[in-house]
């Protein structure tokens, strides 16, 4: 009997190394790709806004917003149904479902996206005069071919994610979308071709980003599946997915109710200053989106392996890791939130400081509790999420009708800081109530403490004798993050699980992008 115990033992220790080992190197790679991609888009939107008129980028845009909220509709959570149980499935054992399970969803997925993209089709005119804005029909009509382009590429890159492989992601999903897309708009621009030729170019881009990834998929397909049969679970993958699909509606109600709220309330000048402090806010989960890409799917491996002490040591140590990273930048928005508005927007948004602020204090309870709603996903529990982010989103609702005739912009921050508390604490609840996980250590919450205390200590020194400006925001980063790291190591808060994350980052940091394209 003690022998099968230490034998147990080691098995759940040896799975806890592969999984941080494939976080780790999953999470730099989606992390390079994220930065990557960022920057593409950004430069593809500075080509569009300076070749043509601020009318037509907002038509542009505003058909663009539709057509990806159509998207996420048709596709019906399949991707994140894909991704699931293609992990759960492989950690079975079950390569005949895994098979079922992409097969299924790319087909299903294909079917209801073409539906939905001919009926956009011939909604574009109406939709068109409800929004009284008579040039976007010929451009919602264009745009919507985007739709199943869109959708195959979120497939394929879910069923690679169930495989734990974040290279399409980064490659084709992020990189290779925005090189492309860049690329067509270029031309367009430099050609001369119009408003309505960067449009058509920019669909063209999603055409040709497609194309490599197909022939990715059919050269890279697993081998242990080719010779399988299929067997489909459609009925168990649309019963798991429908119900992120909704959340994912409700998601974006929650996502987008501050901003359209303040419209309603307020001039369209304090809306725009507010979306000053949104994105810098949003840019604040990088790490934690990173990590939250690989760790779904290895936490339903792990799942289906009957793995749980595993899964708690990982889902300690990639929150602790997330928020370590995170908490300097947060700590950054909220010392100096004028110098980092100015920097990124100009003077004429640094009066969104204070709701910079909150939204950093949010970002810092959410990185806190870690990837929680990745593991009720993992563990199947989207019917749970699904109540979660209902009910926060109609908090929302409420909050923002109630605090933006108050305090305006800073309303509308504070109501999204409550709501995305409320949520953050509802996914852990759930998560520790049901399967007893939780991200919390006693060297987790002296790096959290020491930190924090070794930050705010620098912070008037800093202040006093460097001159606070936009251009030393970055080192002062890099001196936040090294204060943080080296009060994990002051503290003595360097365990086992630390040292396997570091020999797996440095193991595999030089062959990251040459290893990753292996399935």
């Amino acid at each position: 009997m003690t022998r099968e115990i230490g034998e147990e033992a080691e098995s759940e220790q040896g799975v806890f190394y592969q999984s941080l080992q494939t976080v780790a190197k999953g999470s730099m790679v989606v992390f390079i790709g994220f930065g990557v991609g960022r920057l593409l888009t950004f430069a593809r939107r500075l080509v569009i806004i300076h070749s043509i008129s601020q009318a037509d980028y907002g038509l542009f845009t505003l058909g663009l917003s539709i057509v990806m909220f159509a998207t996420a509709l048709c596709g019906l959570g399949l991707a994140e149904g894909t991704q699931r149980f293609v992990a759960l499935y492989r950690g079975k054992g079950d390569l005949e479902s895994v098979k079922g399970t992409f097969y299924s969803a790319f087909g299903i997925s294909m079917v209801s996206t073409l539906l939905f993209m001919v009926v956009l089709m011939f909604a574009s005119g109406p939709i068109s005069s409800l929004l009284d804005k008579p040039g976007l029909s010929s451009i919602l009509f264009v745009q919507s071919l985007i739709m199943p382009v869109s959708m195959a590429i979120f497939i394929i890159i879910a069923f690679y994610q169930g495989y734990e492989n974040a290279f399409p992601k980064t490659a084709f999903g992020e990189i290779g979308l925005g090189v492309l897309t860049l690329a067509t708009v270029v031309i367009a621009a430099a050609l001369h071709w119009g408003f309505h030729g960067i449009v058509a170019a920019f669909v063209l881009g999603h055409l040709l980003a497609l194309l490599p990834l197909l022939a990715y998929l059919s050269r890279s397909f697993p081998g242990s599946l080719k010779s399988v049969k299929p067997k489909y679970e459609i009925k168990e993958l649309i019963s798991f997915s429908l119900p992120i699909m909704f959340a994912v509606f409700a998601g974006e109600i929650m996502y987008h109710t501050d901003t359209v709220m303040l419209g309603y309330y307020e001039s369209s000048k304090q809306v725009g200053i507010y979306n000053g402090a949104v994105p810098l806010y949003l840019m604040l989960a990088i790490f934690l989106v990173a990590v939250g890409f690989m760790f779904g799917p290895v936490a339903a491996r792990m799942i289906g392996e009957k793995k749980d002490k595993a899964l708690l040591d990982l889902y300690k140590s990639v929150t602790k890791w997330s928020f370590l990273f995170t908490l300097p930048a947060c700590l950054l928005f909220l010392l100096y939130p004028t110098e980092v508005l100015r920097l990124f927007f100009g003077e004429r948004y640094t009066a969104a400081a204070t709701a910079l602020q909150l939204l950093a204090v949010g970002e810092v309870v959410h990185t806190l509790l870690g990837p929680n709603d990745r593991i009720l996903v993992a563990y199947g529990k989207t019917r749970l999420l699904l109540v979660d982010i209902v009910a926060t989103a109609a908090l929302n609702v409420a909050l923002n009708m109630t605090l933006i005739p108050r305090w305006g912009i800073n309303g509308a921050a504070l109501a999204t800081v409550i709501s995305l508390v409320l949520a953050n604490i509802l996914f852990s609840s759930q998560v520790f109530r049901s399967h007893r996980l939780h991200p919390f250590s006693w060297n987790y919450a002296k790096s959290v403490i020491a930190s924090t205390a070794g930050i705010l200590v620098l912070y008037y020194p800093l202040k006093l004798g460097l001159k606070v400006t936009c251009w030393v925001l970055p080192l002062y980063y890099a001196v936040f993050l090294g204060v943080s790291l080296a009060a994990v190591i002051l503290t003595g808060s360097v365990d086992d699980t630390d040292r396997a994350l570091y020999r797996a980052i440095k193991r595999r940091f030089s062959g990251i992008l040459s290893g990753a394209g292996r399935p």
